[in-house]
């Protein structure tokens, strides 16, 4: 079955900066008291909020679109200027630069009349919907569970689930009231709370990014699913690929990232950096190893691997430092392809394997003995400086090296051989099965001839300009390139360093063509029979001097070219090519009908079924399975002549994806209930799991590898089940004995999960609270709905220590608590409950309104009816019957009473502020009409006249 993540849902809490002078100072401060008084004062420190002084703040005003995005620009840290397209907005108001900044973040968009109104304030949903594309979060519609979710417009409903599932909002009393207007102080506690949260995760496959420029995220990001790209973002924090990516793929294509890398997750073939710049990237996938791909013009600072990986980089990146791990365990094996600066290897007993490419500097550490390092004939090493017995295996070759230590082995000699200073001049080194002195002249290895041709101005240090006349070919195609120097000119896949001598080696081997070509003169190349893929033209002068590479796409002969797999948990299958695709069938319909899926390694397939969902978009499609897949054995298939290039080149050959296989499938036998699963203290869960591994049931928050979760089953604060073969299918019980009430996770390791409240007390509804916030007299909270002994705590947050606790006194069932201060404005506060016996429930947030008393009823009079006048209307605010003070606008209409119907009755809507009329009847005679009203906190006020129908 799904099972799906539950999430303690927030309260919706909204932050604002002010600028110095945006609102009058008044007499005196009004945050004292406030719910939202220390993120002001927080804000303040910070220097965020300028204006105070012996001013009010006014936290419970209105705040305008233009002051919402100033303190979105000021808290989050956008500063690129950029134009404003808005009428309404000039270069004279204060606000025209931030406007301009988010416009070009892209955050905001305007009317359909060209406006932005800046003056209009800003609701609750248009803030979640900013926010949204701020953060990039796919709509999450299925998130919004409030009482009032039909009031939430079509446009905002999938960006207020987003940020729920987020952790960043949730409701006032059940409601999210998206239509309200966001208050001043709500804004800050909600950019507040955005500004706090340690990183966001993206979880659902798919492309996040603008199509091009470049947008500035505010925060750190977490990749937690396969199948992610993300592309043209400068994101200001750390990225992490999460261990929930597993085996999956994924992209990021022009992505700056100022903090660090973590890769926690990918396959073998997987995490793609493509013109990336990336201060530090460590590597630390605790299950199986992951392939990164650094392509393009990526930078990349240092590249630390604290577990096995395979790293290919592309001659035109640069890879300034890899560091393998003093703490990779033994055997663990590395392969380094491509161009490498340095490369620092720390761990002792491991294997690295270099196939190809250049190292200029390869050191290693004195801790490193028994390692071996294994060199293809395509691999050079300019430096090596081993200080460790190591072997160096392969025809690879090492232009000079330094021994530091004695038991040295080497297949190949170096070209040049140092000893370091802190060693005998005679240390023994073995080169080629003989063991000798290392300074001794080695014997002569027989290598493959490579002719190069001497350098006829070796005064000449200028490299050659090179222009090509295309950036991309189908196969078959003529490239045409012209050097401004005459020599040779190379065509070879972009992976081959640029370098004379590994150009030749390619082109010996078969992977590359040249030609030798006169100054200006333009030669031609034939990509017929060379493989689809990125190449390079590069033009080398007769001195050695080698040219920028152009770089050059061969596409498939018939336009595309299927490139690889992703796969979303359980559910999702993506096919991606090697550029845009288009539909080349009637329509959506018959291209599903063109899929097929198979769960048995391709040994049958089946259509997709009527609720499976298809999707083409840029350069992939996905398919959505109603049902899971699972096993190993899954292959999705795409009939020939389905797809087409934007040029109009059919794809005319059937493709498959290769077998993947889906996630551990976690199956809940008992108690069948809805998720999370409520258990009692020492009570018992039963599973099953369809395939070998660990099965953890831990508190909710333990996060890590598998060595964090065994390390919590081992310090008595979780359980563990070992799946064996005859497990897997089988029904698993694990007991909850001698653990402590709590919010916990049943989790099968690399799969599903599900989250238990074990022995949790059930959280309070939000109508068993109430509030008595008076203007005069003491404030109280009343709690309905308990039984003896229970604990209500009450908190200003939640993630602070609680303010106030009251246990339910013998034979009742309801606390007065007054021992909280309300303020006189609108505020929020957090409750929980625990029963004797049990944890303490989930909070609940429940907001109050202003400071009022009950309403106060005028003197009614009498009034007189007859046939000239018929009624008397009262209308809204009833200011000639009832008063509330500062809030007769919140005063409604609840029924009347008449002693005599017959002589006169009352028209009015219940509930509502409409007007309130008093009719004569057909009875001439005195009666005493009854009306009531209240307020919002329920008080209610009757009020009597007299009526005589005439």
């Amino acid at each position: 079955m799904p099972v799906k993540k539950i999430l303690v849902l927030q309260f919706l809490c909204f932050l604002l900066i002010i600028p110095q002078g945006m609102w009058a100072a008044e007499p005196k401060s009004d945050i004292k008291g406030h719910w939202a008084e220390k993120t002001i004062e927080s804000w303040k420190a910070s220097g965020y909020i300028d204006g105070y002084g012996d001013g009010v703040f006014k936290p419970d005003g209105s705040i305008s679109r233009a002051e919402w995005v100033k303190l979105i620009n000021i808290s989050l840290g956008y500063s690129v200027s950029g134009t404003s397209p808005f009428k309404d907005v000039h270069t004279e108001d204060w606000f025209f630069r931030d406007i301009g900044i988010a416009n070009a973040a892209g955050y905001i968009s305007g009317y359909s009349d060209g406006t932005f109104r800046p003056a209009q304030y800003v609701t609750r949903e248009e803030a979640a919907v900013m926010l949204q594309r701020i953060l990039w979060l796919p709509s999450e519609a299925d998130e919004v569970s409030f009482s009032d979710s039909q009031d939430l417009s079509l446009w905002s409903r999938g960006a207020v689930g987003a940020l729920v599932k987020q952790s960043l909002v949730s409701g006032v009393g059940g409601k999210y009231k998206p239509k309200s207007q966001l208050t001043r102080a709500e804004a800050i506690a909600l950019l507040d709370k955005v500004m706090k949260k340690p990183s966001i995760t993206l979880d659902q496959a798919g492309t996040y990014g603008p199509k091009e420029g470049k947008a500035f995220y505010p925060k750190s990001l977490v990749l937690n699913a396969p199948g992610i790209s993300v592309n043209n973002m400068h994101i200001n924090g750390d990225l992490t690929i999460g261990s929930a990516v597993g085996d999956g793929d994924i992209y990021l294509d022009q992505v700056n990232v100022a903090g660090t890398t973590y890769v926690n997750g990918g396959g073998q073939n997987s995490v793609h950096f493509k013109n990336t710049v990336m201060v530090t990237v460590v590597v630390d996938k605790q299950t199986g190893a992951v392939r990164i791909a650094v392509e393009g013009l990526s930078q990349i600072g240092t590249i630390t691997l604290q577990t096995g990986a395979n790293i290919e980089a592309e001659a035109t990146t640069s890879v300034n430092t890899v560091s393998l791990s003093e703490n990779l365990p033994n055997d663990t094996y590395v392969r380094l392809s491509g161009s490498f600066e340095t490369v620092d290897v720390m761990a002792q007993s491991i294997v690295i394997e270099i196939p190809d490419g250049s190292i200029n500097s390869l050191n290693v550490a004195e801790g490193a003995s028994s390692s071996t390092i294994k060199m293809e004939k395509e691999a050079t090493v300019l430096n090596m400086i081993m200080n460790a017995a190591v072997q160096i295996l392969g025809q690879g070759l090492v232009k000079n090296a330094v021994v530091n230590a004695a038991g040295i082995q080497m297949d190949k000699a170096p070209d040049n051989v140092k000893v370091g200073e802190d060693v005998k001049g005679d240390v023994q080194v073995t080169i080629g099965g003989q063991t000798q002195a290392a300074i001794q002249p080695p014997p002569p290895t027989p290598t493959q001839e490579i002719v190069v041709e001497p350098p006829s101005t070796p005064s000449d240090t200028t490299p050659p300009s090179l222009t090509v006349n295309v950036t991309s070919v189908t196969g078959g195609q003529d490239v045409q390139a012209t050097s401004n120097e005459s020599g040779t000119i190379y065509l070879v896949p972009s992976s081959i360093t640029r370098t004379v001598i590994f150009m030749n080696l390619a082109i010996q081997a078969g992977l590359g063509i040249k030609q030798t070509n006169t100054a200006s003169i333009s030669i031609t190349f034939s990509t017929t029979g060379l493989a689809p893929g990125n190449w390079s033209v590069v033009a080398a002068d007769a001195t050695g001097n080698v040219s920028t590479h152009r770089a050059v796409t061969i596409f498939d002969p018939n336009g595309l070219l299927y490139d690889h797999l992703g796969v979303d948990y359980n559910q999702g299958i993506f096919m991606v090519f090697n550029k845009s695709i288009v539909n080349n069938l009637a329509n959506e319909a018959a291209f599903k009908e063109a899929l097929s899926f198979s769960s048995d390694n391709g040994a049958t397939f089946n259509p997709l079924g009527a609720d499976d969902q298809v999707h083409i978009y840029s350069d992939s499609f996905s398919v959505y399975l109603n049902s899971e897949y699972s096993g190993t054995g899954n292959i999705l298939k795409l009939a020939a002549g389905s797809l087409k290039d934007e040029n109009g080149n059919v794809l005319n050959v059937e493709v498959s994806t290769s077998a993947f296989a889906g996630g551990t499938n976690l199956t809940i036998i008992s108690p069948t209930t809805a998720f999370p699963i409520p258990l009692a203290m020492n009570g018992t869960i039963q599973f099953s799991v369809d395939r070998v591994g660990m099965v953890y049931f831990v508190p909710e928050t333990t996060s890590g590898n598998q060595t964090e979760f065994d390390n919590v089953v081992i310090a008595g604060f979780g359980k563990a089940i070992a799946i064996t073969e005859s497990d897997v299918n089988q029904p698993q019980t694990l007991d909850t004995m001698n653990l402590v009430p709590g919010f916990y996770r049943l989790y099968a390791w690399g799969g599903e999960d599900v989250y238990v409240e074990l022995a949790v007390t059930p959280q309070l509804p939000s109508n068993s609270i109430s509030y008595d916030n008076r203007k005069t007299g003491n404030d109280f909270i009343t709690v309905t709905g308990l039984n003896e002994g229970d604990i209500v705590k009450v908190y200003s947050d939640y993630n602070e220590p609680f303010i106030s606790s009251t246990t339910v006194a013998a034979s009742q069932t309801s606390v007065t608590i007054t021992d909280v201060l309300l303020n006189e404005g609108s505020g929020m506060f957090f409750f929980t409950r625990t029963q004797p016996g049990k944890g303490e429930s989930h909070p609940i947030g429940v907001g109050h309104w202003e400071a009022n008393d009950p309403p106060v009823a005028l003197t009614g009079g009498s009034l007189t009816l007859n046939s000239t006048t018929t009624s008397k209307t009262y209308n809204y605010p009833y200011s000639e019957l009832v008063t509330d003070g500062d809030l007769n606008d919140l005063l409604t209409y609840v029924g009347f009473t008449s002693t005599n119907t017959d002589v006169a009755t009352v028209l009015g809507n219940p509930d509502t502020t409409t007007p309130v009329t008093i009719t004569r009847g057909s009875t001439m005679d005195s009666c005493v009409i009854t009306i009531q009203f209240k307020d919002i906190k329920n008080h209610i006020t009757s009020v009597a006249v007299t009526v005589t129908n005439e």
